[in-house]
């Protein structure tokens, strides 16, 4: 397994991954797994939890950009979609879309 860019001096994952091949794979291309161990392990393995936690940080920039995105591509629920986003006056004081003010004229 070749990597495309430079190698990592650690691998952050979270509990799913801890297997013992997995563990392996990674020590063998020279990759600290920084994986916590699962509570039904036999034997304790050391975790580094205080590299664990940038885990975290990282998860929550990740959340960050898929709410922006949810945002971003946030479409309304009307007809017309560019009509909610602007107030046009009522039509019974006699305005026309192409005049530059509204006639007050009470007919």
């Amino acid at each position: 397994m070749t990597l495309p860019v430079s190698k990592p001096c650690a691998l952050l994952a979270d509990k799913g991954y801890d297997g013992d091949a997995v563990r392996q794979a990674l020590l063998l291309q020279g990759i600290l797994p920084v994986i916590p161990p699962r509570s039904n392990r036999s034997e304790t393995i050391d975790c580094d939890f205080r590299r664990y936690r940038d885990r975290n940080h990282i998860e929550r920039m990740f959340n960050r950009r898929k709410q922006f995105r949810r945002i971003a591509t946030r479409y309304d629920k009307t007809a017309n979609p560019s009509s909610a986003s602007s107030i046009s006056p009522p039509r019974s004081y006699g305005f026309h879309p192409l005049s530059t003010a509204p006639s007050l004229s009470r007919s």
